[in-house]
């Protein structure tokens, strides 16, 4: 087994969960006081990912829409 593998099922036992949380941004769609923060994609994926790290096995971030946000999308994505 590769690593991935090993730490997917290792998340997917603690959580007992085979949820996989989708972390899609679209600037568009983002709560009013998210955007008024100087890099908003960051903390709002953050905040994401601390609300529901007990509850999922995985997080996927999907390079396009990080991309579609220019620099600071790849920043928010590295």
């Amino acid at each position: 087994m590769t690593g991935f593998v090993e730490k997917l099922r290792a998340a997917q036992e603690a959580n007992d969960s085979w949820v996989c949380v989708g972390l899609d941004p679209v600037l568009v769609r983002m709560p009013a006081p998210v955007l008024e923060q100087d890099e908003p994609f960051l903390p709002f994926l953050k905040a994401i990912v601390d609300a529901t790290a007990d509850a999922v096995c995985a997080f996927k971030p999907n390079l396009g829409f990080y991309l579609a946000l220019g620099a600071a999308g790849v920043i928010a994505l590295e």
